[in-house]
Parts: C-alpha cells; structure tokens; sequence
C-alpha cells in the first residue's frame, strides 16, 4: 500500500467518527408575545410613562412605562412578555403557549385578557375602571356610650 493511500485512508475514518451536529435536538428559541396598543382609565387617557405591566399564573413577568401620547391617545409598547424556557424544568421564566395573561394599569387590573403565543404581537388595548376616588381608605374610631 502506498503512504497516499493510508494517510487518505486514516483521514477519512477520523471524519467519519466526529460527530456533525449536537447531540440531541435543539428547540426552537422561545420568541417574546409584544402586545401594543391603546390604554384607558375611566374611558380617559393615562399620564404618560404610567407603568403596564403583564402577568401570568399570578407572576408578574414583563413591565414597561413606555406610554406616550400620539393623536390624541395613549399609547404603549415595548411590553415584551416572555416564555418559559423547555430546557430549564422545573424553573418558569415566562408565560407558556395559550396561557392566559392579565394585565394591570399603574395598580389596577385591566378587563382584557390575552392568550400567551410565542412571537405573538399585534394591537391589543388596554382600558380599566376605578370606582375609587379617594387615594385612600379611612376608618373612623367607634364610639361607644
């Protein structure tokens, strides 16, 4: 046998015995859902820079102050609400697919709802009530006679 030959041959039985890809399958990345939309409180506009902030499973996962006045309207955005990751179980870094996601307005709870999609975006509004109109609550002493 030729020098050639061998060192051909010893080549090719070293590439065929390193693996080409990972060992086991990789997912997909976990893509944030980036709702955008109008926000209301009591049918008026809110402050700008009032904070919004989403929810899921009673965690709060993701928060921006990014509302601004545009035409009138407040407006948010840059509320990346993330996923939870396959390839850390037993930790939950996000919202999981078709879980619901709540909403809150400064301190108050919105009435719309979403459901949680991987790179989901698109408008999705926001508005909410309060009765209150106090910024407090006070007790009075009872008097006894």
């Amino acid at each position: 046998m030729s020098l050639r030959f061998l060192i051909a041959l010893s080549l090719s039985l070293l590439c065929a015995s390193v693996p080409v890809g990972p060992a086991h399958a990789q997912q997909p990345p976990i893509l944030p859902f980036s709702p955008w939309g109008t926000v209301k409180l009591n049918g008026a506009n809110v402050p700008a820079g009032t904070e919004a902030c989403a929810w899921c499973g009673g965690v709060r996962y993701a928060s921006t102050t990014k509302i601004d006045l545009y035409s009138g309207e407040t407006w948010y955005s840059n509320l990346d609400i993330p996923g939870d990751s396959v390839d850390t179980p037993g930790v939950k870094e996000g919202c999981t697919s078709n879980e619901i996601v709540s909403f809150k307005i400064g301190a108050t709870w919105t009435k719309e709802k979403g459901s949680w999609a991987s790179g989901g975006s698109g408008r999705f509004d926001l508005t909410t009530t309060t009765s209150a109109t106090l910024p407090f609550t006070a007790w009075l002493p009872l008097v006894r006679r």
